[in-house]
């Protein structure tokens, strides 16, 4: 029985020795051509999957989906390139436990995405995720401030999602989490990149009406002038013999 027991404590150390948490500077970068075979990938990508959660063929799915992600948030405005159309770029960490630093100081997501894997130094519109499933799924993120989704909203999509991570249907959580973000990134972008626009045409509409009320005023008031001498003697050659000798035009009063 005390052989048993040994046998069944010793597996179960080099079980939790094989999915030890990662210290963030250990982490492998999948954006690294030497190290991203270690995420399980076979191509330079945002998503590292190193406690092999997902099997080849979501690995492959979840891939692809972050790539066009990129592409389907790039609302392309007007041919431009500029940061403020780019798509916006995710990355994706699995792990069985979740990832630490030796500085608790150390925000891990942030570290990730800025110093680590660099994503989307450029512009930066980028969001890191991170997944943990040991005990409970747990999903960490960052972002960059330029990046047109807020906190709140991150909070609630992940949150609606979360059964699928307790039913360890990774690959459903991935679909639904990015098809949210997309609408609401591109949305979101629609309105940036219509607003503008939507304050140009009503400033040149204020300004013509404001220069159209001007050219008015103006144009009534040269032919006021011009007509005032007119319409006096007019008035003197009806009246004048009411209100006796005639007075010469303009009349100046002191």
């Amino acid at each position: 029985m005390t052989l048993i027991i040994g046998c069944f404590l010793i597996i179960l150390h080099f079980c939790n020795a094989a999915f030890a948490s990662f210290l963030v500077t250990d982490y492998p970068n999948p954006l690294n051509k030497a190290t991203l075979w270690k995420c399980g990938i076979s191509s330079v990508g945002t998503l590292c999957d190193p406690d092999s959660l997902l099997n080849d063929t979501a690995r492959q799915e979840t891939l692809e989906l972050l790539k066009q992600f990129k592409d389907q948030t790039d609302i392309n405005n007007n041919g431009d390139g500029t940061c403020k159309s780019k798509g916006v770029t995710i990355g994706l960490a699995f792990t069985r436990q979740p990832i630490t630093a030796r500085n608790a100081r150390i925000n891990v997501t942030d570290d990730l995405m800025k110093n680590i894997w660099k994503l989307d130094t450029q512009c930066n519109k980028a969001l890191m995720l991170t997944l943990s499933i040991n005990p409970n799924p747990v999903v960490r993120f960052t972002r960059y401030m330029t990046t047109p989704v807020f906190d709140d909203e991150l909070h609630h999509m992940i949150w609606t999602e979360m059964h699928w991570l307790r039913e360890r249907n990774y690959i459903m959580w991935v679909r639904l989490l990015l098809d949210g973000l997309r609408a609401q990134i591109v949305d979101r972008h629609s309105m940036l990149s219509s607003q503008p626009q939507a304050l140009s045409q009503k400033s040149c509409a204020g300004y013509g009406f404001v220069i159209f009320c001007s050219f008015i005023a103006v144009l009534c008031s040269v032919v006021a002038t011009l007509s005032a001498p007119w319409m006096w003697n007019k008035c003197h050659q009806h009246f004048g013999h009411l209100v006796g000798k005639p007075v010469p035009f303009p009349v100046i009063f002191d």
